[in-house]
């Protein structure tokens, strides 16, 4: 009788631990690979690199509302007759939606080349600086104003960015349409943040 109690207990237990791994991956966002941002091995010993359908390689999917709160600030997306908040495919974390740990979240626009990417709090304080240390050691890069803000350009032949800074938050708009698109992006970006 006692060894059938034991049994009994261990079996119990033992579905309880189970449930509330289920429930604990559930509520973390885990419980699918569909939840996640996932890119391929770069094959240079480096990881994934970025791609416009997923700028954040791990990242979770999350939607605008949780990203807002992960950065503490809402996400100013480019609204401009080029690009709109339907062209929106995915919203994407690099922390989980409820941390209180603000970090990196990036909004895709792949029917547009690029993808947004919101970073909070901007890891530089003198933005200009770093952008003209930048400029000194990368020939495809150069500073550019828009709307009086400067930005950091790069072009590349697979991957061109549009970095800036605004209200605490750097904002990256990236991927493989022209520049000319990115930066319209960007502008748009600063013209409703």
């Amino acid at each position: 009788m006692r060894v059938r109690r034991f049994r009994l207990r261990v079996l119990v237990g033992g579905l309880a631990l189970i449930s509330a791994a289920v429930v604990l991956a559930i509520f973390i966002g885990r419980g699918t690979s569909a939840s996640r941002c996932v890119s391929t091995d770069s094959g240079l010993g480096v990881g994934a690199l970025p791609t416009v359908d997923c700028p954040i390689p791990g990242a979770y999917r999350v939607s605008l509302a949780q990203a807002a709160s992960v950065l503490g600030v809402p996400v100013a997306l480019p609204n401009s007759t080029r690009v709109s908040s339907t062209d929106v495919r995915a919203v994407l974390s690099s922390r989980l939606a409820h941390s209180s740990v603000g970090e990196s979240v990036a909004v895709t626009f792949p029917s547009q080349g690029f993808a947004v990417r919101y970073t909070r709090p901007a890891p530089y304080g003198d933005p200009l600086a770093d952008y003209e240390s930048y400029v000194r050691s990368t020939p495809s890069a150069r500073v550019v104003y828009l709307g009086g803000v400067p930005t950091l350009t790069d072009t590349s032949r697979r991957w061109s960015f549009v970095e800036f800074v605004s209200h605490g938050t750097m904002i990256a708009v990236m991927g493989t349409a022209p520049q000319s698109s990115l930066q319209s992006a960007a502008q748009a970006i600063l013209a409703h943040g």
